[in-house]
C-alpha cells in the first residue's frame, strides 16, 4: 500500500513541489518530525519533492531541495505556527489543542493562500519560508489534499 501525504502542492505540469504532513502533537520536536518524515519515505512515499513540511499547531519543520532524497536528516528550518493558527482563528478544544482534522483544514487554507499570493510577504513564518525558497516555489501551484506521491 502506498502512503500519501496530507497536502501536496503541484506546479502547472502536475510535478510535486511541496509535501506537507500535519501531526498535531504537543511539543513536536525536530527529531519527532524527522521520524515522521523518515516513516513516510520508508512506507511508500515516493517521487521527488523539493520541499517537505511537518507541522503541528505550535511549530513547523521544513526540509528543502538539498535534502529531498535524504532520509533521517534534521530539518533545514524550524518555524512558529502560532501566527498562522491565530490568523485563521479556529477554536481549539477544551484542552487547547485543535483536532488534527481542524489543523489540516487550516494548513490547507494557509498553503492555498500562499499559492495564489502575489503581495509582498511581511509576517512570520512566511518571511522565513520565503528566505528558504518555499513561498516562491508555491506560487501558482495547486493544492491537492490526501495525495499519493
Amino acid at each position: 500500500m502506498r502512503r500519501g501525504t496530507d497536502i501536496l502542492v503541484v506546479d502547472e505540469r502536475d510535478t510535486p513541489v511541496a509535501a506537507i504532513e500535519v501531526k498535531n502533537r504537543a511539543n513536536l520536536s525536530a527529531s519527532e518530525a524527522s521520524g515522521i518524515r523518515r516513516n513516510l519515505f520508508t512506507h511508500g512515499l515516493s517521487g521527488p519533492v523539493d520541499y517537505f513540511l511537518v507541522v503541528s499547531q505550535d511549530v513547523g519543520y521544513l526540509w528543502g531541495p538539498t535534502k529531498r532524497d535524504a532520509v533521517g536528516v534534521d530539518p533545514d528550518l524550524r518555524f512558529p505556527m502560532s501566527p498562522v493558527v491565530a490568523r485563521y482563528a479556529v477554536e481549539p478544544s477544551a484542552s487547547g489543542r485543535l483536532m488534527e482534522s481542524q489543523l489540516e483544514l487550516l494548513v490547507s487554507s494557509w498553503i492555498q493562500e500562499l499559492t495564489g499570493s502575489m503581495s509582498p510577504i511581511e509576517d512570520e513564518p512566511e518571511l522565513s519560508l520565503e528566505r528558504a525558497g518555499l513561498t516562491s516555489a508555491l506560487r501558482r501551484g495547486r493544492v491537492v489534499t490526501e495525495a499519493v506521491l
